[in-house]
């Protein structure tokens, strides 16, 4: 894509005209041409240095489409973002096309007419409503406050509240109040979300760490118990190391953080100060959430013997595996030994 300059005015354009026409090109003081795909232009940090305060795309649904994805991406790049809305739904080619010689005038007088993207926005969205009835000006202004709670910069948000204020004869005060409820309820909607995510890529049914977690619920649960208990509390490794082996563990992830901290505290070192540095990203918030969240739970001599307990009992069960190349005696005698566990 080449770049577009007309009158120290770079422009993205869905399709301002056909690369081969040149003719029609030269008449706006277009001298290249960028084309952006599918209207939509990609603004990473090499294009944002490249475009001006500007955008063109046509009028059509498919270039008011590509509009609406085009701003967000422009305004996340900090461009200030200029929509030019081309006459009778024409596409910028044909435009141009229809009026011939004077396209450069007529064309220019579009660019100094357009409005930036939250007055095209509004004005969409004002195109929607009988702005004349009472229900009208209320479904406008509700959906207009949920479009200013979107603007970060509290200036602008300002300065289009009080225009909405005048436009539809309602308190700036009022306006502001909804306005604030809505930015509020979707902060709490964002970190709700974010918790979520986080909980759900440390979960058992989404663990990306521990792969072992969710086929082994019980016995993961009780070796992360063990693991947050001896890290909490290093003073207990004599009593652990007695009771159970890095080999009983069940999933190979807690095993090695077992191995890991028995190893520091065993040396007289911090469990925890080298963590940084000798666990990846993704593994040292999975050892933060087994610690932190396992804080409260009991750690003395009979809660940490109830951990090494359960991790025992679900290691000594015979894997999927084995019992799919189990012989009569073999499911015999698991079947005895699950009969006098119960007894």
């Amino acid at each position: 894509r080449d770049a577009v300059d007309a009158q120290d005015l770079r422009a993205a354009v869905e399709r301002l005209i056909d690369v081969d026409d040149r003719e029609i090109g030269l008449r706006v003081g277009v001298d290249d041409l960028r084309l952006a795909e599918e209207g939509v232009v990609r603004a990473g940090d090499h294009l944002a240095a490249e475009i001006d305060d500007r955008r063109v795309v046509d009028a059509d649904e498919a270039g008011q489409k590509a509009t609406a994805r085009a701003i967000e991406i422009l305004r996340k790049a900090g461009i200030v973002v200029r929509v030019l809305t081309i006459p009778d739904g024409k596409d910028p080619d044909e435009f141009l096309r229809r009026h011939g010689d004077k396209a450069h005038e007529a064309f220019n007088n579009i660019i100094n007419g357009s409005g930036n993207d939250l007055d095209y926005r509004l004005s969409k969205l004002r195109s929607g409503f009988d702005m004349a009835s009472p229900q009208g000006r209320l479904g406008y202004l509700n959906e207009a406050v949920k479009l200013l709670a979107s603007i970060d910069n509290p200036m602008e948000r300002d300065i289009y509240v009080s225009r909405l204020a005048d436009e539809t004869e309602v308190a700036k005060a009022s306006i502001t109040e909804q306005l604030n409820r809505i930015a509020r309820s979707r902060s709490t909607s964002r970190r709700r979300d974010e918790f979520k995510r986080i909980q759900k890529n440390i979960s058992a049914r989404d663990d990306r760490i521990n792969t072992q977690h969710a086929a082994n619920l019980r016995a993961a649960t009780a070796e992360e118990n063990l693991i947050a208990a001896l890290v909490n509390n290093p003073d207990k490794l004599p009593f652990i190391e007695q009771r159970i082996k890095p080999d009983e563990f069940v999933t190979e992830f807690n095993k090695g953080l077992y191995i890991y901290f028995h190893k520091r505290i065993k040396a007289g070192k911090d469990p925890m100060t080298a963590a940084s540095a000798d666990f990846t990203s993704a593994e040292l918030s999975k050892v933060y959430y087994i610690i932190n969240s396992n804080a409260h739970i009991g750690a003395d001599d009979s809660a940490i013997a109830e951990y090494i307990s359960i991790i025992r009992e679900e290691s000594s069960k015979p894997s999927e595996s084995d019992l799919r190349n189990a012989d009569a005696g073999d499911l015999a005698a698991y079947l005895k030994q699950l009969k006098d566990k119960k007894k």
